[in-house]
């Protein structure tokens, strides 16, 4: 009982206690061993890790979550051979490896998967007999460099309706793997798209939107992939005409780099914000979070904060069942007592009346979580 107390302590102590303590030593290596992640991109340690579960495999049996990156997997083949197979209890995985032969590893594994994150240089020609045996995946990350195939040209195409039998979250870096390499509108609720071009956002509502209940969005504005944008995160799923999606609860739409450039909050944003049917379009809207970031901006000024206080008003205006719209300034500001990220926050009064804003904590995951079990 009194092991439990240090669950999740520091790595480095829990590691020096292995060395310490021989009569704890099981038990702390039990804790130590849960969840590892290698994501440095060195192969010194992810070879010293496979070294130590293979000498000693009572480790591999601990073993929960795994995340290893490197760029010369390669070289870690003869230790992945050799310590794949004891992975009997591991559910989930990130793997980001750019020697696309090193998947092959990964068929005829004995763990099943809950969780799958994987990418590289180039995607693996042998990745969907590796998918096929992980039939268990609830959760799906994706981020090969696909937009330009190599390796014999092998372009990705999920379209076997059986293929994911569980997959309910899926996570797209849409800059390299669009969502048009799926053929099959997997029932997912989460969808989490990373740089994606507005045609990739078109698409991936077109497959996924009748069922999703959370949509997460980083956009990149002023740049190729958003051409004449509009600011206002509504515009991130509406760019190309009304997307009927019945069933979404939480929208959260994160720009970065020039998202307030000189200008962006004038005039000519009053008739942008406008968006004809929304309230038809998004019958069950609960949440929606907009987060911005660039360096070269300390604070909002007033135009910025009156034109974002009209617009969250006419969300609550056209979205009857709106609970709150939390808009995240420049920076992500932190302040000193709270947990997590402080933004303004609008929330709904009487009627269509919005109160606020009020500098509040924003509790993102929170507030998704929230929705997700809503949905169920």
């Amino acid at each position: 009982m009194i092991l439990v107390h240090f669950h999740g302590s520091d790595a480095a102590w829990l590691a020096s206690m292995t060395t310490l303590c021989r009569a704890l030593r099981e038990a702390f290596e039990s804790m130590l061993y849960e969840s590892v992640i290698l994501d440095q991109g060195k192969l010194k340690p992810v070879r010293t890790f496979l070294r130590s579960v293979v000498t000693q495999p009572r480790r591999a049996a601990c073993l929960r979550k795994l995340h290893i990156e490197v760029a010369r997997g390669s070289t870690l083949q003869p230790h992945l051979k050799r310590a794949l197979p004891l992975f009997a209890n591991l559910c989930d995985l990130v793997f980001i490896v750019d020697d696309p032969p090193v998947f092959e590893l990964l068929r005829n594994v004995p763990f099943k998967l809950r969780s799958f994150g994987a990418g590289g240089m180039a995607y693996p020609k042998c990745f969907l007999s590796v998918l096929v045996f992980q039939p268990t995946i609830e959760h799906l990350a994706l981020s090969f460099d696909a937009r330009g195939c190599c390796y014999g040209a092998v372009m990705p195409c999920f379209s076997d309706p059986k293929l994911f039998p569980r997959l309910r979250s899926l996570a797209l870096d849409a800059e390299c793997f669009p969502p048009h390499y799926f053929l099959h509108s997997y029932p997912i609720t989460e969808l989490m798209l990373d740089k994606p071009y507005p045609n990739d956002i078109t698409k991936a509502l077109q497959l996924f939107g009748q069922t999703l209940v959370s949509l997460t969005i980083e956009r990149r504005l002023a740049d190729r992939t958003t051409l004449e944008p509009s600011i206002w995160p509504t515009s991130a799923i509406f760019e190309d005409g009304i997307a009927v999606l019945p069933n979404l609860r939480f929208l959260d739409v994160f720009d970065t780099t020039s998202s307030f450039r000189s200008g962006e909050f004038d005039g000519e944003q009053l008739w942008r914000m406008q968006v004809p049917g929304l309230g038809k379009a998004c019958p069950a809207i609960r949440t929606v979070v907009w987060s911005v970031e660039r360096e070269d901006i300390d604070c909002l000024s007033e135009d910025q904060v009156r034109l974002t206080d009209r617009y969250a008003r006419m969300l609550f205006k056209q979205w009857p069942t709106l609970v709150r719209f939390a808009f995240l300034t420049p920076g992500g500001e932190m302040e000193a007592t709270g947990d997590g990220p402080y933004g303004h926050v609008w929330t709904r009064g009487h009627g269509v009346r919005a109160i606020g804003p009020e500098k509040a904590e924003v509790g993102v995951e929170d507030w998704r979580r929230e929705e997700m079990a809503g949905s169920q």
